[in-house]
């Protein structure tokens, strides 16, 4: 692998990276490694304005929470709900990841609780075995913790802050949640940074589960912890 590995982040929508892994990838970020991240879907139905216009705000939010770390953004291949795990959309996902040649891939698990997490999963790995089989995939947390269990966190303490900036960049979303969902995001993030922590002895974490079992973690400069009592020592 290379002396500072690229990494991708293969999510569904555009603010799940922000939820669900930035703190990592802001110390990645911070340590050196080129950050890409993939949103699969235009995110154009998480709310109520027209969709459209929505997808365009939504995508704005986007770049401007990925220049907090220096990340770049691609993808945007079709609307909310309308992902399918089929050949020419793995295939789409192929040319993105041979242009962007990854070292690392985060993504979904595939059991995840909203339809396009689950596909976004389905399809970065059937697009790992067909482009680059070698890749190693690691799995982010769900939402809040849900029947999720990592196996490894990271320590996001130093970066938790610059995580919830980032989140508070998809105003729209920060709306249309406290509005519609009656959710306060930043606080939701928070609660869970500390849950994860509370694994591994830490302030504040995120979790990881690789998709083959057993993976060591690839980071070095950005040590994961395994977490307390598992006897997985994927570390």
């Amino acid at each position: 692998m290379n002396a500072n590995p690229k990494v991708m982040a293969i999510a569904a929508h555009p603010d799940d990276v922000e939820l669900l892994c930035a703190g990592t990838m802001a110390r990645l970020a911070k340590a050196g490694h080129e950050v890409v991240l993939v949103h699969m879907t235009y995110g154009d139905k998480g709310g109520r304005d027209d969709p459209d216009e929505l997808a365009r705000t939504r995508h704005a939010e986007a770049l401007e929470s990925a220049s907090l770390i220096g990340a770049t953004v691609d993808g945007r291949f079709c609307g909310d709900l309308e992902l399918y795990p089929d050949e020419p959309t793995i295939a789409r996902l192929g040319e993105l990841w041979r242009r962007h040649a990854p070292d690392v891939v985060f993504t979904h698990r595939p059991d995840d609780y909203h339809p396009d997490h689950r596909i976004t999963g389905e399809l970065a790995l059937a697009t790992g075995v067909q482009v680059a089989p070698q890749t190693p995939i690691w799995f982010m947390d769900t939402i809040g913790g849900v029947e999720f269990e990592p196996t490894v966190v990271v320590d996001i303490q130093e970066t938790l802050d610059l995580k919830i900036q980032m989140l508070e960049c998809h105003r729209s979303q920060m709306t249309w949640m406290s509005t519609a969902r009656h959710t306060h995001m930043p606080y939701m993030v928070r609660s869970a940074a500390g849950w994860r922590g509370v694994l591994s002895g830490l302030t504040a974490a995120e979790g990881f589960q690789p998709a083959v079992a057993g993976a060591t973690w690839p980071f070095e400069e950005v040590p994961s912890r395994p977490v307390l009592g598992s006897r997985k020592e994927t570390a």
